[in-house]
């Protein structure tokens, strides 16, 4: 494929526009159809889309020329505001304390955690953005700018999938008479989501729900028939382990009542990621 430019991403937009017959074209209509990804936006245009969409010539939806929308660089204006306040990637919570902004606007233009992170990554790059500039009242340290850059670096590092991305990349790609595996996917993308977001028990819930979903693809009824009737000594352990172990850890979540105390699941310990690649392997497997 030919490096991207400024020209042949605008050239794509209106291609894109112009087979739907619309003046008008979302972002995330052209990236399904496009195919690339949000980071190749925003390392050519900082402004996002709003500028993309300017340059090609097309108008605004009927819904962004209702409302006063924030545009991408506010967005990311406000975001890198915050990471320079407090000298390193904001939580949600720790960036809905310090701001007027909602996060669900980052989700809702941008996806997950980790590709906000990534369109953020690109926007700064874009902009040339200085990150000594941490305000009047802090003092400016030699290699200030190096370790927050250390910082954004390794925290898009630690936003870790669950479902393994090429996995996810195979399920995607199946094209079966017999199940369509679009809740399958949407399943799978949650479950990313919520990972990295350090929501493990939502993270727990949705290792259940995949369990629950896909018995049908090995002609089951429920999930200890596929264990009892598929695979080898070492799929059926493993799966035993995913059965026993994860449904037990989102019963306990989901059932729990309040409590004097409460002592929150971590990463380790909703972490199934590994069983799931090999329960999802099978998936493919059978279905294409």
């Amino acid at each position: 494929m030919a490096k991207l430019t400024k020209d042949t991403l605008i050239r794509k937009v209106k291609e894109i526009a112009e087979e739907n017959n619309s003046n008008f074209l979302t972002r995330d209509q052209f990236l399904q159809e496009s195919g690339l990804s949000v980071y190749s936006i925003y390392s050519l245009f900082p402004n996002g889309w709003d500028e993309i969409t300017q340059l090609a010539g097309l108008q605004q939806s009927p819904l962004r020329a209702k409302a006063r929308i924030k545009s991408d660089n506010e967005l990311f204006s406000e975001y890198h505001r915050i990471f320079m306040e407090i000298g390193k990637i904001p939580s949600i919570y720790q960036f809905e304390a310090r701001s007027d902004f909602s996060w669900k606007s980052y989700v809702r233009r941008f996806g997950s955690k980790k590709e906000i992170l990534r369109a953020y990554k690109a926007w700064i790059k874009a902009n040339n953005l200085s990150f000594p500039k941490i305000g009047a009242t802090r003092k400016k340290k030699t290699g200030e700018n190096k370790k927050h850059q250390r910082v954004l670096k390794v925290s898009l590092a630690n936003q870790e999938s669950f479902v393994n991305e090429i996995r996810l990349k195979e399920i995607k790609e199946i094209k079966s008479n017999l199940y369509d595996p679009k809740r399958l996917i949407k399943l799978c993308e949650e479950l990313n989501s919520n990972f990295a977001d350090g929501n493990y028990i939502s993270t727990a819930v949705l290792t259940r729900a995949i369990l629950d979903h896909i018995p049908p693809i090995f002609n089951c009824q429920n999930f200890e028939d596929v264990i009892a009737s598929h695979g080898g000594r070492s799929f059926k352990e493993l799966m035993h382990r995913l059965q026993e172990t994860s449904r037990k850890i989102s019963d306990y979540h989901l059932h729990s009542h309040i409590q004097r105390k409460e002592i929150l699941p971590n990463k380790t310990q909703v972490n199934f990621s590994n069983e799931i690649d090999v329960l999802l392997s099978e998936v493919v497997r059978k279905l294409k």
